[in-house]
């Protein structure tokens, strides 16, 4: 799909997923400016903090009926308070949003067992919802393979899940990303992952508020 539709899809203030490199994690992001195939957005260290010009940068955005994956690469990076990037996108990918929970992109860190198995394999959380998990790991767990999760919340929270692998993709790192779908999840769990993801949305409110006084402000005065 030609990139030519950003401006129709991505607009100011709209809260995205963004990596920085195809290896990297997601985090959430809002866009601060679009301009025909090119867009603005905060500059955060903990996971840019190594690009430049040129790196490339990957962008989603999800609707109740597609989900949109964008390429580009780096053009300028702005020191100015707040600092931002300001990428150009290049290519879009489509795909139909069968998903029936909103994903969160997220970092946290997780253990699991096959339920057949004794042994543990430490893995990183890359986005969840109510219904399922990915998430990458060293480990390469089986399509359809039962697996044990604790998942370490903030504030030392764990979450006891069992899930079950649906999709396993290798990448060109040691990293295995994999999907898995939730099969069981006792009331306890729920409620904290409830509690998680107000708290999500808490955080997705302030990066929110943050460009509307931070940003706006600065180009509306």
């Amino acid at each position: 799909m030609d990139a030519s539709i950003v401006p129709n899809i991505l607009k100011e203030g709209m809260m995205v997923g963004v990596k920085a490199g195809s290896n990297a994690l997601w985090h959430s992001s809002v866009i601060y400016e679009v301009e025909e195939r090119s867009i603005r957005i905060p500059y955060v260290e903990e996971y840019m903090k190594d690009i430049e010009p040129g790196s490339p940068l990957y962008v989603k955005s999800s609707s109740d009926y597609f989900i949109y994956y964008f390429t580009g690469k780096v053009k300028t990076l702005d020191s100015n308070m707040p600092e931002s990037v300001c990428s150009e996108l290049d290519s879009v990918e489509e795909i139909i949003n069968t998903r029936l929970f909103p994903r969160y992109d997220v970092k946290l860190k997780a253990t699991l067992r096959p339920v057949w198995d004794d042994d543990t394999y430490e893995g990183t959380v890359t986005d969840i919802s109510y219904g399922g998990t990915a998430f990458v790991s060293e480990h390469k767990f089986d399509n359809n393979e039962s697996i044990e999760m604790i998942l370490y919340l903030p504030d030392d929270v764990n979450v006891k899940v069992t899930g079950k692998v649906v999709r396993r993709r290798s990448s060109a790192s040691n990293r295995i990303d994999h999907a898995a779908q939730f099969i069981e999840c006792d009331n306890i769990s729920n409620k904290q992952l409830s509690s998680y993801f107000s708290h999500l949305e808490d955080e997705a409110l302030k990066i929110y508020e943050q460009f509307i006084s931070e940003y706006k402000n600065r180009y509306t005065k």
